[in-house]
């Protein structure tokens, strides 16, 4: 279904060349001043009709008029009303209101716009000084848009060398995570067979221990059975001595 948008008897409605290379979408905003403003929707002319003050804007004025309402590449756009009156643009800056006595020329796109516009356009007519001024305030807007560009650019170069230099340098952390796991690894490795040395050698050492305790009571028994024996000896021999003292005795008594 074909919708028709008309811009007339609207002055807070505005429409403009929103999309970069697209001579066919035009975006339209509800601007009550620089600090108010509404996105209402955008149309697309390849199937929508756009109506202004009753004059229906198609080809092949379309890419004139998108010419019209973009400031140089990528810097800004300009938002005009049916009646001519102006908001512009600047990338990354606020709506700024356009020079009070400069309207848009929709004249060469076939539209009339109303007398009672014409009169106030003449009312509101300034001098040539302020005019140029404000358009040199303009363009030292511009200049001041592309020189923030240029070193948004610059600072972006230098996050994107700082973020290589991050990287590269994790790149060479997890190297070294990498050679300090394997060395990990390796320690684990040697601590075990350590630790199962020293498991194996507590149990020999235990069964050594078994073996000269066992040896030890058996000595203790031999030592205790010879110590009986040598007892029983000595206790023979002073028996023996006793009874050769008392032969000797009698051996040596001559009766009277």
């Amino acid at each position: 279904k074909i919708a028709t948008y008309k811009l007339e008897k609207t002055p807070n409605t505005f429409i403009s060349a929103f999309y970069p290379d697209n001579r066919f979408v035009y975006r339209v905003v509800h601007i009550i001043n620089e600090a108010n403003h509404i996105v209402i929707s955008d149309i697309d002319l390849r199937k929508d009709n756009l109506s202004i003050n009753g004059t229906e804007i198609k080809e092949p004025v379309l890419q004139k008029l998108y010419g019209s309402l973009r400031l140089r590449p990528s810097l800004g756009r300009v938002y005009v009303n049916c009646n001519g009156a102006c908001y512009i643009v600047v990338v990354g800056k606020e709506i700024y209101h356009l020079i009070d006595n400069v309207f848009f020329d929709w004249s060469c796109f076939g539209v009339v716009v109303p007398n009672s516009v014409k009169d106030k356009d003449e009312e509101f007519e300034s001098s040539d000084n302020e005019v140029k001024e404000r358009v040199t305030k303009l363009e030292e807007l511009l200049s001041l848009s592309e020189k923030e560009n240029e070193d948004t650019k610059i600072k972006l170069q230098i996050m994107q060398d700082q973020l290589s230099s991050v990287e590269t340098t994790l790149q060479s952390t997890k190297v070294e995570l990498d050679s300090s796991s394997e060395f990990t690894k390796e320690l684990k490795c040697q601590l075990a067979s350590c630790m199962k040395y020293n498991e194996d050698s507590v149990i020999e050492l235990h069964k050594v221990q078994n073996e000269l305790s066992n040896d030890n009571l058996e000595l203790q028994t031999k030592l205790e059975s010879s110590y009986e024996k040598l007892k029983q000896h000595e206790e023979q021999l002073s028996t023996c001595n006793k009874l050769k003292k008392e032969k000797q005795k009698k051996h040596n008594f001559i009766p009277s």
